[in-house]
């Protein structure tokens, strides 16, 4: 299989993707392109590209914007979700030893579709999802607690997807990263 997907994997990971991860990282990078013209990496490309900045320099003002609250708290969930399943915490213990909780709550969305998409995946192609599972009942307990709701976020999805197939947490940040510079050139060709 020599596909884009296919050659990512191989490059990160120095193996060949299974089907499944092939079908679950099309899914993940297809899903991280974009999401609209307001979002913080979208509007610093726009705003870059007002400014005439070349072309590079639009997309990295974009990719500049991506960190624990944007795009790149995929790693750090995972990290939080593979410990607490080893550990066995339950989600009201993990909410209550935690000030901020990665990959949790959206600033616009109750219900994030595209995690939504990937779990739907998730679930129909792996025969187990522990850390999933794990982040969608701390969404939903802390949602409980704070009596709103609070999804689990693409950034969330995305660490708990990594965990479920044993991957480096570092890759859910990467698949956002990758996908989110192919969306921004959007952003930045002329209008």
């Amino acid at each position: 299989m020599n596909t884009f997907v296919a050659e990512l994997w191989k490059n990160w990971t120095g193996t060949a993707p299974t089907e499944i991860q092939s079908e679950l990282l099309e899914l993940c990078l297809t899903l991280c392109i974009d999401n609209g013209p307001d979002s913080p990496s979208a509007a610093a490309t726009r705003a870059a590209a007002a400014d005439n900045k070349i072309f590079a320099q639009q997309i990295v003002a974009g990719l500049l914007t991506l960190g624990p609250v944007h795009g790149n708290a995929g790693s750090a969930a995972a990290h939080n979700w593979i410990a607490a399943v080893q550990n066995k915490i339950s989600p009201a213990d993990f909410i209550a030893s935690q000030q901020i909780i990665p990959g949790v709550g959206h600033r616009i969305y109750e219900i994030d579709e595209r995690t939504e998409k990937i779990y739907a995946a998730t679930t129909k192609l792996l025969s187990a999802t522990p850390h999933f599972n794990f982040a969608r009942a701390v969404a939903a307990e802390l949602s409980t607690q704070k009596n709103k709701t609070i999804p689990l976020n693409i950034d969330g999805a995305l660490g708990a997807l990594m965990a479920d197939i044993g991957a480096p947490p570092h890759l859910a940040d990467a698949i956002f990263l990758v996908a989110r510079a192919g969306g921004l050139v959007r952003y930045a060709l002329p209008q």
